[in-house]
């Protein structure tokens, strides 16, 4: 398992360009403090940092996490996926202890998105956190 001081030392040796790069679903949520630990990170990352890695010999395979979508995949270790995005939504990064992560918020609507079992525990999370951190 993955706890914030974890993620931040495995990032920190990635030492990916921070507009290249998102993390995102658990360890952003690790991040903000939603949640106290993370299965692994998925990196969602343009394709001239995932052509980067290609080029380092890096095997690429395809995910179909629903009907008529796609994601390409490279496994960078066990922990680390690194995922091909053609954009970057620049609006749902921000910057937490030096690393690029995608909002509570967006994350909860990728979560909404899978619909999994996990996704669905995760988002009652978010929902919590979002309540609790509301300036209403």
């Amino acid at each position: 398992m993955l706890n914030r001081e974890k993620i931040l030392l495995l990032l920190d040796k990635l030492n990916l360009p921070k507009d290249k790069y998102a993390l995102g679903t658990s360890g952003s949520l690790v991040l903000f403090g939603v949640k106290d630990e993370a299965n692994d990170l998925d990196i969602d990352c343009d394709s001239v940092l995932y052509d980067s890695f290609l080029e380092k010999g890096y095997k690429e395979w395809i995910y179909y996490p629903k009907e008529g979508h796609t994601a390409h995949i490279i496994d960078l270790s066990e922990e680390i996926q690194l995922i091909r995005k053609a954009e970057l939504n620049r609006l749902d990064i921000v910057e937490i202890d030096g690393v690029s992560v995608y909002t509570v918020e967006s994350v909860r609507r990728f979560k909404e998105f899978l619909g999994r079992e996990k996704d669905l525990r995760d988002i009652e999370l978010i929902d919590k956190y979002l309540e609790a951190h509301s300036n209403g």
